[in-house]
């Protein structure tokens, strides 16, 4: 991969600016295996703060359960 695509994806995944800047020097270097981990890192990120958006969303559906069963009454 050339670093101009890399770049580009990683802008579009917000990715910090330090770690942009180390995944240009990874890929530079050719240690592929440590941008491997650095990109897996953020996944692992990404997947939490996706966990974290479901359990506020399924609190939300819950106030509104509750609030649609009190306004029938």
């Amino acid at each position: 991969m050339e670093w101009k695509e890399l770049y580009e994806r990683l802008v579009a995944l917000n990715m910090g600016q330090n770690e942009i800047a180390l995944s240009k020097r990874l890929l530079e270097e050719d240690r592929k295996e440590e941008l491997l981990h650095l990109l897996r890192k953020h996944r692992c990120g990404l997947v939490d703060d996706m966990h974290e958006t479901q359990r506020r969303v399924d609190r939300i559906d819950s106030l509104i359960r509750r609030t649609e069963k009190e306004a029938v009454r």
